[in-house]
């Protein structure tokens, strides 16, 4: 399948347009939590903002520290010799 067929059935269960699978997706830890937050969609689609909301509360911390990762500052690489020995 592709996301324009989750999409299709987001809409199917009287889902707005602004609920996608793209949506679902960035706001879900890892697939298992796709296919549950899909599920918890199909059993109350009109709860859709609530679940997407909670979703996102719940992966708050996950999503603080990757974007803590990306920051430049918070460098990941190991020392070198080189650069241990120029301190």
């Amino acid at each position: 399948m592709k996301a324009a067929d989750f999409n299709e059935k987001l809409r199917e269960h009287s889902c707005k347009p602004n609920v996608t699978i793209q949506r679902i997706c960035n706001a879900s830890r890892n697939e298992m939590e796709v296919r549950e937050t899909l599920e918890a969609i199909w059993r109350k689609p009109d709860e859709v903002e609530k679940i997407l909301t909670d979703v996102v509360e719940r992966n708050e911390s996950l999503y603080h520290f990757e974007r803590m990762l990306e920051e430049p500052s918070h460098s990941l690489e190991k020392p070198t010799v080189a650069s241990l020995s120029e301190a």
